[in-house]
């Protein structure tokens, strides 16, 4: 039999420091935890895209727009078959209706709407015949090969809503005279398609695309800031060749060199890119 076992009291002093030594590890892990925790950076937030602010794919957009063609078009254009192979539509999304409408060739349209949707999009498209102007939405989307389809047979929506009775902004007359001249002048070269003329106010490497059918300013209405020192509005009377008078807007942005004011850009150009106000 054995017999008692013998301890000595080193052992049993660490035996009893065992518990508190556990305790403060476990204490110095925690608070290298919480350390870690204050320092890093906090994550960002998801961030939410409504339809407005992420773009939709141009293709959606086509493709939309040439199966509302097609959908609204003379019946014997209409063949299931030839929905199937071009828009990737099941069949029995337009064989019921087929025979049930004549259809009129389309002689405008326009996508006037669209709202992204995860894969898809949906499409609002404007057609019109010389009677009437339908508005159709219409799915679209890509699958995970990339393929383009539409989802489902459309519907007839109504237009886009429109605000009543907006009021623009109270914008102040510019009192230069200075500046007044050179924009009016530029405006007046720009519209009757003078480069040359135009060329003399412009501040240098300002890219402009002129229109392609010329005008004459008739009366100029207003010239008003848009950005003090920076950017002015002028709204005009001009006349067509044709004796046809229109009211336009235009926004020039504006620059001074000593005494001298130059036009950096016209921004309803296509080549030129927007700043933010």
């Amino acid at each position: 039999m054995a017999g008692p076992r013998t301890v000595s009291l080193a052992q049993v002093r660490a035996a009893g420091r065992f518990p508190q030594i556990a305790l403060s590890g476990l204490a110095i892990v925690l608070s290298a935890v919480g350390l870690r925790a204050l320092v890093a950076p906090a994550p960002e937030p998801a961030r939410l895209h409504s339809a407005r602010s992420v773009p939709v794919d141009p293709a959606l957009e086509g493709l939309a727009e040439a199966f509302a063609r097609w959908f609204t078009g003379p019946r014997s254009e209409r063949d299931p078959a030839l929905a199937q192979r071009r828009f990737g539509l099941a069949q029995e999304g337009v064989a019921d209706d087929r025979g049930s409408r004549s259809g009129r060739p389309v002689r405008w349209s326009a996508v006037v709407a669209s709202a992204r949707r995860a894969r898809e999009a949906v499409v609002t498209v404007a057609l019109d015949d010389g009677r009437a102007t339908t508005y159709l939405a219409v799915t679209t989307g890509r699958d995970q090969r990339g393929r383009l389809y539409v989802a489902g047979p459309p519907a007839v929506v109504g237009p886009p809503r429109v605000a009543d009775g907006r009021v623009a902004p109270a914008e102040l007359e510019v009192e230069d005279p200075a500046l007044r001249t050179v924009a009016v002048r530029v405006l007046r070269h720009y519209l009757a398609g003078e480069a040359v003329d135009l060329d003399a106010d412009l501040e240098p490497g300002a890219a402009v695309s002129l229109p392609t059918t010329g005008l004459r300013v008739a009366d100029v209405v207003a010239t008003t800031w848009v950005v003090r020192q920076r950017r002015v509005a002028l709204l005009v009377l001009a006349r067509s060749r044709d004796g046809q008078q229109l009211t336009l807007r235009y926004e020039l942005d504006v620059v001074r060199h000593g005494r001298r004011w130059l036009v950096r850009r016209v921004h309803v150009n296509p080549m030129a890119l927007e700043a933010t106000r």
